[in-house]
Parts: C-alpha cells; structure tokens; sequence
C-alpha cells in the first residue's frame, strides 16, 4: 500500500523537476543564440524545440494566435507554435522575436519553479500522498487500457467512460462507507 501511495508523488516531482531542468537548459541556450549572437547553440536548440514545444503547451503557454497576409488565407487568425518555429521562418511570424520567447521562457521558469516547490512539499504531506492515491485509484480503468496499448479514441471513448464512472462510484462508495464506518465505531 505505502508503495502505492508513494509511487505516485516521488514520479511526479521526479519529472517536473526534470521539465522545470529542461526549460532552464533551453532558456539559457536559446538567451546565448538570440542576444549574443553565439552559433554553436543553434543544433542544440533545433534538436530539442519539438520538446520545448510540448513543455510550454503543457503549461498553456507556446502558442500564439497570429494573422497571415491575404496571400497565405489571412483575414482569419491562425495559431502559432512559437517553439517549433524557433528562427520566425514563416513569413508571417516577425512579430514573434526573440525577446518574446525569452519572456515566455522567463514566465515557463518561473511557473516550473513555483511547481517544483509544490511537488517537494507533497513529498512529505501524507494528505498528498493519499489524495493522489485516490485519484490514481479511480483513473485505475482509463490506466490499464493506456498500458495495454489502446488508442486515446478508445481510452476515451463512451464505453470506457461508463465503466470509469461505474468504477468510481464503487471506490468512492467503499470509501465513503468504510470511513463512516470508522468513525461510527460499527467496523
């Protein structure tokens, strides 16, 4: 039970720790490339962009809603993966330049490190070491067909959703009992 319960919390500090790493590696690369001027950073940074992409989204950042020219279907406002167009190659991304990702990195750091603080502190809260448990326990469903290979179509489909809310409604009731029951003394 306690491995249960503590497999949980350790793997999430685990990796936002390891993000929170990322995002300042890239900062500093992508801050040595754009305001120095240095080259060397470049093969580093077009390696990891895709990643760098995927943290900032995580966090709601990354993405900007940008208007093309006429030419290209403007009028109508697109969306703008600022990290996996690192170097403004598309045309009409100008107004996304380096100092603005720097800010955006600068708010992702800043963000991982208030996360970061969190998750450390859950490592020694038993309240959030139980409450994650209990969350782990009730996604339990949705997780074995995730490991079994499914696709997110299936993993989210209706069917898998009625046996989700079935699921959590039989932990949640044997929870709710077993706690009424020991605090009624009846057990």
């Amino acid at each position: 039970m306690a491995a249960f319960v503590l497999s949980g919390v350790v793997p999430r500090f685990v990796r936002v720790r390891a993000k929170h790493q990322r995002v300042r590696d890239f900062q500093h690369r992508y801050h040595e490339f754009a305001v120095t001027g240095a080259p060397e950073p470049r093969q580093w940074l077009i390696a990891r962009r895709t990643e760098m992409q995927r943290d900032a989204e995580s966090l709601g950042q990354g993405v900007t809603m940008v208007a093309p020219p006429p030419v290209v279907g403007g009028g109508s406002y697109m969306p703008h993966r600022m990290f996996y167009d690192l170097f403004s190659e598309q045309s009409f991304s100008e107004q996304i330049g380096p100092q603005f990702r720097l800010d955006v990195l600068a708010t992702l750091e800043h963000e991982l490190a208030k996360q970061e603080a969190d998750a450390k502190q859950d490592l020694w809260n038993p309240g959030a070491w139980l409450k994650l448990a209990f969350e782990r326990l009730l996604r339990l469903p949705r997780y074995i067909l995730q490991q079994a290979g499914f696709s997110e179509r299936v993993v989210n489909s209706t069917g898998a959703r009625i046996v989700a809310v079935l699921w959590s409604i039989a932990v949640g009731g044997s929870t709710i009992g077993g706690f009424i029951l020991l605090v009624t003394g009846t057990a």
